[in-house]
């Protein structure tokens, strides 16, 4: 059991990077790689309590704090990005960690982050809930119709009566989205979309932000919103957005 949850954490995790390791291991010392996946992986990072982004967090400042842990260190930057963690936020952690651990472990740390920043690749298919969000938003700003982050089987649901706004109400399945998502693009454009902050939680993600929409009617709206991910196995379960229905649809009826 621990071996199969620990696979599928370590992949949501670490991408290649920790399948990798372990395969590194399979002619020296193969139970050591068993310990990683069932101990590490299969019960430790599986664990409530912690995000995988906290859990993250917690792993860079520690080995950076060893001073000692180069090759994991870098590993665990890497997986702490695939995760959805901000270039700021890991950056943030290492300079803590001078306070506590010192400057030679701070810049060795900083220097191991400025390497596996420049060389970075995000996993094409990202598996973390913000991770998977993070994507999800980056594709709908560009333009892109984001439906390869939802399940199938996806809820959606925006504020409002569809009677009175096309894209609001309660939606199901990509098909139903996608029409959704035709829509709120016929119906205008952002002139602008900003996301002021993440947040984490088990298995959801939530972003909190503030956007400004020009309808083809001539009028236009601004205000703010947060929008609320579920996301299991690496696509999105469920969407919800928070926000003045009242004043966009006051706009859209204008």
């Amino acid at each position: 059991m621990h071996q199969l949850s620990g696979w599928k954490k370590l992949k949501e995790v670490d991408d290649q990077a920790g399948e990798r390791v372990i395969n590194s291991l399979r002619d020296i010392a193969p139970d050591l790689g068993r310990y990683i996946i069932e101990f590490g992986f299969g019960e430790i990072y599986s664990r409530p309590g912690l995000t995988l982004a906290q859990r993250e967090l917690a792993t860079v400042a520690m080995l950076s704090a060893m001073g000692n842990a180069a090759p994991q260190l870098k590993v665990h930057l890497e997986a702490a990005l695939n995760v959805g963690l901000s270039r700021e936020e890991i950056i943030e952690v290492l300079i803590q960690t001078a306070v506590y651990a010192g400057f030679p472990a701070a810049l060795n740390a900083v220097f191991a982050a400025k390497e596996i920043f420049a060389q970075y690749h995000a996993p094409s298919s990202p598996l973390a809930p913000l991770a998977v969000a993070k994507a999800f938003v980056t594709s709908l700003i560009a333009g892109q119709p984001p439906l390869d982050y939802l399940s199938e089987a996806i809820t959606w649901h925006i504020p409002g009566d569809r009677q009175i706004v096309p894209w609001a109400g309660h939606w199901e399945g990509r098909a139903e989205v996608e029409q959704c998502l035709k829509q709120i693009t016929a119906a205008g454009q952002a002139t602008q979309f900003v996301i002021d902050r993440w947040y984490d939680g088990e298995n959801e993600a939530l972003a909190r932000g503030h956007f400004a929409w020009q309808y083809k009617n001539g009028h236009a709206y601004q205000g703010t919103f947060m929008m609320r991910f579920v996301v299991l196995d690496g696509e999105i379960q469920s969407y919800e957005m928070f926000e003045d229905s009242f004043g966009i649809a006051k706009a859209w009826q204008a």
